[in-house]
């Protein structure tokens, strides 16, 4: 995908045009973010076509770091976007509402800058209020990839390519096995560390 490549093309650069500074990533951390993402919907109960919508949405993270001997850092991190995405449906719409996610991470701390990817579990509600199928609580998996960077010694910059799974949502009432939804967002955030 293209804005996955230039994402990680931009990230190499930064971790190579980065000074090595001893830093210090252990401990708490929260933030604000803003994400921009595609959600989609597929499988059998849509006639084998895929449809998709996009949206833009704040969010907000807590999370630790822990770091570890050779300059990786381990940690887990806690957070929720507030998308609120819409897809057109032949004769209906669907509904994405809100993410939650609970993940871990592991990154390499090259002085300033920390490439990492991050793993875990998501919620989000589904719902097609068109067709009277109220919003309904699933859960899925995420994965991700990003790059942070400690500019003071309490504030960081991040950005972060993901991809959030959910497999047959909407079960009853749609056909068990029927419909799968996406979320692939790219996310840009500043944590301040304390």
């Amino acid at each position: 995908m293209k804005r996955s490549t230039v994402f990680v093309a931009s990230a190499l650069a930064l971790m190579v045009a980065t000074p090595v500074v001893a830093q210090d990533w252990n401990g708490f951390y929260a933030g604000v973010s803003a994400s921009s993402g595609t959600f989609g919907l597929s499988g059998p109960a849509l006639g084998g076509f895929e449809f998709t919508g996009s949206d833009t949405s704040p969010g907000v993270f807590i999370g630790y770091n822990h770091a570890l001997q050779n300059n990786w850092v381990v940690g887990g991190e806690l957070s929720y976007s507030a998308v609120d995405s819409w897809i057109g449906l032949p004769g209906d719409v669907a509904e994405m509402d809100g993410l939650a996610m609970l993940r871990g991470r592991v990154g390499y701390a090259n002085g300033q800058v920390m490439p990492y990817i991050a793993a875990g579990v998501a919620s989000s509600e589904f719902g097609v209020p068109t067709s009277g199928i109220s919003a309904q609580s699933e859960t899925g998996y995420n994965v991700g990839i990003g790059v942070e960077y400690l500019f003071s010694n309490n504030m960081s910059l991040r950005a972060e390519y993901s991809i959030t799974e959910f497999d047959d949502i909407l079960s009853p009432p749609a056909p068990p096995n029927g419909v799968d939804a996406s979320y692939e967002a790219i996310t840009v955030g500043v944590a301040w560390h304390f």
